[in-house]
């Protein structure tokens, strides 16, 4: 499958608004204070202001939320078009060849920012202990006994992740075609339902939506007639409003909404296509799982940097991005890649062996 520079864009974009929520709610917390909207009062011009500063934060603070929300719903779309296509083509999908890319693709760069990251806590007496590095280690941060601070609270994020590259692929292959649709759509449908009670269910509820989207032709054929620009424009300000308090009882349409911005975008309508088409920003999305990884260690709130004040300079996270992407993460890739053909040809030759 050719390289898709909009997906690119999208992935750099999502990057920057988990960049943008964690400055403003933790790095620079001190610049951007808000307060409850009941111990306001609108009394004078300053408190007027307050008062609207305070209405405009709200949608600033769920920035770094909708951010990783896009990068599930990307995940869960491009895995499963992966796998359509290499049905499609070779007539099964080659689970030791995806495992081996997700492999090369996840591990290198992660366990070189755990291993950067327990080095600089070891001298820099940063609270991150042990049982942090072996949950964010075995991805299971995202789950409810797992506290893992901080430095290493992203990870839960790439937990759901590598759960959904674990079970999503089994399924795949288990599942007769003319059922995955279908369960696909019972699982959403739960999960969007128990959502209000478990909250962790959202992130899965976003990769089944990628993954229909991904399995369903038909569907993305209706959307690309049906969708309109105002469309677009509604789901990002259903988006913005869901962030109030006063309107919680829109969470239960956000996976929906994003769906609408992010498909609705790829298919050239609303006011994000000259973002995501931005040759900056889809290069900054080339790396943005390098930038992932990094971004919280220089976006904690400012008493992280008294042992480490060097890496209270946010601009140097660059620095780490550029080693690890460039010297980790693409080598890696390409090994992956190589490692996947080799295991996909050494089985069409016994396939043809057998034949």
């Amino acid at each position: 499958m050719d390289r898709n520079g909009a997906i690119d864009g999208w992935r750099g974009l999502s990057v920057i608004l988990v960049l943008i929520g964690h400055l403003i709610e933790h790095r620079f917390v001190d610049f951007f204070p808000t307060t409850s909207f009941q111990s306001l009062s609108v009394d004078s011009f300053e408190s007027l202001l307050m008062v609207l500063w305070n209405i405009a934060a709200r949608p600033l603070g769920i920035t770094a939320t909708l951010g990783v929300s896009f990068f599930f719903l990307i995940s869960g779309y491009l895995i499963t078009t992966l796998m359509w296509a290499e049905e499609k083509k070779r007539g099964e999908v080659s689970l030791q060849a995806f495992y081996i890319r997700r492999i090369f693709r996840i591990l290198p760069a992660f366990l070189f920012f755990l291993c950067s990251l327990y080095v600089i806590s070891y001298f820099s007496d940063w609270p991150v202990t042990n049982a942090q590095f072996f949950y964010a280690g075995t991805f299971t941060c995202n789950l409810w006994f797992a506290d893992c601070g901080w430095m290493l609270g992203h990870t839960w994020s790439l937990a759901v992740e590598e759960q959904f590259y674990i079970i999503w692929p089994l399924l795949f292959l288990l599942l007769p075609s003319r059922f995955r649709l279908p369960s696909l759509f019972v699982l959403l449908f739960f999960l969007i339902g128990i959502s209000p009670w478990q909250p962790w269910t959202r992130p899965f509820a976003l990769l089944a939506i990628g993954a229909i989207w991904g399995l369903s032709s038909s569907i993305r054929e209706v959307f690309r007639n049906r969708i309109l620009h105002w469309h677009v424009y509604v789901g990002i300000a259903g988006l913005a409003i869901s962030s109030l308090q006063f309107a919680q009882q829109f969470l239960l349409l956000q996976p929906f909404l994003i769906a609408i911005v992010l498909f609705g975008t790829l298919e050239s309508k609303g006011p994000l296509v000259g973002i995501v088409s931005n040759r900056a920003v889809q290069l900054i999305g080339v790396a943005s799982y390098s930038i992932y990884l990094w971004q919280q260690m220089f976006t904690g709130t400012p008493d992280f940097y008294r042992e480490a004040p060097i890496l209270g300079y946010t601009f140097l996270l660059c620095v780490p991005v550029l080693f690890s992407y460039f010297v980790i993460e693409k080598p890696f890739i390409r090994i992956g890649r190589r490692l996947s053909t080799q295991i996909i040809g050494n089985s069409q030759s016994a396939d043809t062996k057998n034949s």
